[in-house]
């Protein structure tokens, strides 16, 4: 079984192991060693949970580095390990000896138990692409790829940055003896990374037969032990060794286990295989942080909640104005209620993070300068930058930032200085400098724009606070005037809406899971002739929603929705393996939306259909018979799952219809696949992304915003020819190809467009290959 996405590091050096007989592991002793397997307090092992219980003792009472009598750490030392641990297939002793030992809480940030395989695939996610090759679930890659999961996870539970050099991550995978003959070997891998990117991997083959499930899980805790112990390097205890065949089946002894396999054979002694994260950007050099003078590599995963990221714009010339980048980091925090509470010890609330971005060549001056900011640190992100020189373009290591951390907050300063402005395209804002602290989003023209929440100041007073999209007001937000007055409510699209009216005084109201809807019963699914409760939170991610139109009323056709929905699959790739067993990929969930009286008849007729339900939402109906107006079920099922992808038909059957502005797409007949809204008028539009496809051959694919094209995407004809690039609102805008298919001898033109008309200087393709310079003037050509 292999897990898709996930790249491997390196070979396994088995030539290594092959040739190796002992190993002498320098940061793991135990006062007992056994090798008579015996005489043992765990006769299906072997071997005793002793050795791991030292480490942990150890581990809890080391730290040796020192702040200069930083006051915060009179009662926590610097340099005792910060720890997360991902253990999957086996290993649970290795958590069971974690707790039993006093001092977890002072190391142990968090133990996660990924069982199932989405699980974790979520683990790793950050560290994953489309474009990765897949390993092997069971694999030393595999846990390679979770143990820097786990150290990435450190560093978002660890708000304190002088901490951070501390944080290291242990990932474990295994296959062990279960309730049944398994047909494959029995194995362990484990590794183990610190923040410096480097760790070793080991792997355990492990002999059927000869423990049972409870000494393949000692022996999987054991090689994770000494990952950790690798990793976090503790002292060693003078005069007590530890040999690295402990535990290992090195002589021949009769055994068999709970399931009737019996031992055969010999196992090689793990032998560990150093490894170092290595994931360079475009500069040659993977992004870094420096603290404290240490070097460390860069989060994958998100950053502490509360932490704060802003460039040093200004200050990478002129290094003795750091003042004012001290000064901003102080406001922000207080701007935020960040600013801690003042007090000591282990219980103290520390200030905000603070990740300064700066270029590679000026990061140890910047580090220098911000000795007097607490909880501080730099982040070398070393962006690939086509405007010339880093010092001159100072928001390219912050969009860097930006796309790699979209959960955290920005301090993002707009003016002449920073090649950036935003406004809310009133006079007033327009070519007015300012700055903003909040999250942030970055479009495709490379532009950091406000998104989510923060707050915008104008340089002239006006200011806005509240819920952004994309740039615009949106959400519930104020906006005030320099001389007074101002709005506060709600925006969509930068529009105010006005508050009519008075609010009642909430009562409670005494509940159970059976909140019903207008038909008096709550949303539920049958799925397998069972009735259970519809969920309330998102669906399984590669669920497909779709609804029974037509077949409503006349079940007998159903075997439409089951070939639609086959299709569905097919062009999202979601249809499986078509393997069986514990490991099997299935094809993608379906839910077949169905009024309440036809369900069950929907539900036989879905027999056929693999992994399917139906889905009864029971909406209110202000237009008539449900059976007639099928789209009222997936509308109100699209309220309730917005982030699964719908199956919705665009025709007069269901009275709904979307186009994309332009003559060949008004009332057209057309499908589309993807991610979905609901608008004010009950409109199901595509908002997300997605693929809509006209009966007259037109195709789009891409991104959308609320039924409009937005973000990147492609649009092709059905005679040829098209357009692949950004949009925004429905228009062609920013870097983009257009596709003549032949048409004038010319194949395509790659270059910038604006309002929907290329406008710039661009490369013409012609039919035959060649190219040649080619400029646009708000879509009329201007080279001859």
């Amino acid at each position: 079984v292999v897990c898709p996405n996930v790249p491997p590091n390196r070979p396994m050096l088995q030539a290594t192991r092959n040739a190796a007989l002992t190993l002498t592991i320098r940061s793991l002793r135990a006062h007992t060693v056994q090798r008579s397997f015996s005489s043992s307090s765990n006769p299906s092992s072997g071997c005793t949970r002793t050795p791991i219980d030292d480490l942990f003792r150890r581990v809890y009472r080391s730290g040796t580095r020192s702040d200069g009598g930083n006051p915060r750490y009179e009662r926590q030392k610097l340099g005792q390990p910060r720890v997360v641990l991902v253990v999957t297939g086996g290993g649970g002793q290795l958590l069971s000896s974690m707790l039993s030992q006093s001092g977890a809480s002072s190391c142990i940030l968090e133990a996660i138990i990924p069982y199932s395989k989405q699980s974790c695939l979520d683990v790793i996610q950050h560290r994953s692409s489309e474009d990765d090759e897949p390993i092997g679930f069971c694999s030393e890659d595999m846990a390679w790829r979770l143990a820097l999961a786990a150290r990435d996870r450190a560093y978002e539970l660890e708000v304190d940055l002088n901490r951070w050099p501390d944080v290291h991550g242990v990932g474990m995978t295994a296959t062990i003896v279960s309730h049944y003959r398994r047909r494959g070997g029995y194995r362990a891998h484990a590794a183990g990374v610190d923040a410096r990117g480097v760790g070793m991997s080991y792997t355990h083959d492990l002999v059927k037969g000869h423990r049972g499930r409870e000494g393949e899980d000692l022996s999987c805790a054991l090689l994770a032990a000494r990952a950790l112990a690798d990793s976090v390097g503790v002292e060693t205890v003078p005069g007590v060794e530890f040999d690295g065949s402990y535990g290992v089946r090195l002589e021949e002894e009769e055994r068999s286990n709970e399931v009737g396999e019996v031992a055969l054979g010999l196992e090689r002694i793990p032998v560990g295989d150093t490894r170092t994260e290595a994931d360079a950007d475009a500069d040659g050099e993977a992004p870094y942080i420096l603290v404290g003078g240490t070097k460390i590599c860069a989060p994958k995963g998100p950053l502490p909640k509360e932490a704060i990221v802003m460039s040093c714009e200004g200050f990478e010339v002129k290094l003795d104005a750091m003042e004012a980048v001290t000064k901003l980091a102080h406001e922000a925090r207080v701007a935020l209620g960040r600013e801690g509470d003042g007090t000591v010890g282990s219980w103290a609330i520390l200030p905000a993070p603070v990740l300064l971005v700066a270029p590679k060549p000026h990061a140890p001056a910047v580090l220098a300068a911000l000795s007097h900011l607490e909880n501080s640190a730099v982040l070398v992100m070393n962006p690939h930058n086509t405007h010339g020189d880093n010092r001159k373009s100072p928001m390219n290591g912050l969009i860097s930032a930006a796309r790699a951390y979209p959960a955290a907050t920005f301090v993002v300063d707009y003016n002449d200085s920073t090649q950036q402005q935003i406004n809310d395209n009133s006079p007033s804002t327009r070519n007015v400098g300012g700055r903003y602290i909040g999250t942030v989003t970055v479009d495709n023209s490379q532009t950091l724009l406000p998104h989510g929440t923060g707050r915008m100041v104008w340089e002239n007073g006006i200011a806005y606070d509240g819920g952004w999209l994309h740039g615009m007001y949106h959400g519930v937000g104020a906006k005030t005037y320099s001389k007074g007055g101002g709005y506060s409510g709600g925006w969509s699209n930068e529009v105010g809406e006005v508050a009519v009216g008075l609010e009642r005084i909430p009562v409670g109201d005494t509940r159970t899971e059976a909140d019903a809807d207008a038909d008096g019963e709550a949303p539920y699914i049958l799925v397998g002739g069972t009735k259970i409760c519809a969920p309330k939170g998102p669906l399984p991610k590669e669920a497909i929603v779709m609804s029974c139109e037509g077949l409503e009323v006349k079940l007998d056709a159903m075997e439409a929705v089951t070939e639609l929905a086959q299709e569905a699959r097919v062009a999202l790739g979601r249809e499986g393996d078509g393997t069986v067993g514990s490991w099997a990929i299935l094809p993608a969930p379906v839910l077949v939306v169905a009024p309440k009286p036809h369900a069950p008849a929907v539900l036989a007729a879905l027999l056929n259909l693999e992994n399917a339900a139906v889905l009864v939402m029971n909406p209110q109906n202000t237009h008539g018979d449900n059976c007639k107006i099928p789209m009222n079920g997936l509308i109100a099922a699209a309220r309730a799952y917005p982030t699964a992808t719908f199956v919705v038909d665009y025709n007069d059957t269901t009275q709904q219809r979307i186009d994309d502005k332009s003559p060949s797409t008004f009332r057209i007949d057309g499908r589309y696949i993807g991610t979905v809204t609901v608008d004010n008028s009950q409109t199901l539009l595509p908002h997300g992304a997605g693929r809509m496809v006209w009966e007259n051959g037109i195709a789009y694919d891409g991104g959308w915003l609320h039924g409009m094209y937005h973000g990147v995407g492609r649009k092709t004809y059905s005679k040829g020819g098209g357009y692949s690039g950004g949009w925004r609102l429905g228009k062609r805008s920013g870097l983009g190809v257009s596709m003549y298919g032949g048409k004038w001898g010319y194949d395509c033109w790659e270059g910038p467009f604006v309002d929907d008309l290329p406008d710039g200087v661009g490369t013409m393709t012609c039919v035959e290959g060649t190219t040649a310079e080619f400029e646009f003037c708000k879509g009329e050509p201007v080279t001859k």
